[in-house]
């Protein structure tokens, strides 16, 4: 607990505000019940493990999508996450992208070797077409290109999910 406070050289304090720090727990091991990857990408990162909540789903539900993120070098830019659903033809369907844990996790306060698990909820539109669809993630830099993983690619595949 801190009380940050405001004021000029030569007066009175302007205004003092309590403020509370709280670290963020941290993991060094991969999750129970986790599938095991080892995806390296770019020099900082690799996906560990992941977790996907159903392979089958109807056409306006969501899939939940977990991620067991490492880091392997400390990061000086705070990378995005992606989870996209590509349907047969190629094309987009679903999408999350933001900062890790829902904004509170940035890439550049994890500590080396720490286990980052990212949760993601993708909305399958309600009119899908029916169909496997890939499940593809990765890390980018906001306005950027993404990390590539050791074979040049610049997504990991997790698998399918068939919309019914």
């Amino acid at each position: 607990d801190y009380v940050l406070r405001v004021g000029l050289p030569g007066c009175d304090v302007l205004a003092s505000v309590p403020l509370r720090v709280v670290a963020p727990e941290r993991r060094w091991t991969v999750p129970d019940g986790f599938a095991p990857a080892d995806a390296a990408l770019g020099e900082v990162a690799r996906l560990a493990g992941y977790a996907v909540s159903a392979r089958e789903v109807v056409a306006g539900d969501a899939v939940r999508v977990q991620l067991a993120w490492q880091a392997t070098a400390e990061m000086g830019t705070s990378y995005r996450v992606f989870v996209h659903i590509i349907d047969a033809e190629g094309r987009l369907l679903a999408q999350s992208d933001g900062e890790p844990v829902a904004w509170t996790r940035p890439t550049t306060g994890w500590a080396v070797g720490e286990v980052v698990v990212d949760a993601r909820e993708i909305a399958i539109p309600a009119a899908a077409l029916p169909g496997e669809c890939e499940i593809r993630v990765g890390l980018y830099v906001p306005d950027g290109p993404r990390l590539l993983t050791s074979v040049g690619d610049d997504a990991i595949v997790l698998g399918a999910v068939i919309v019914r």
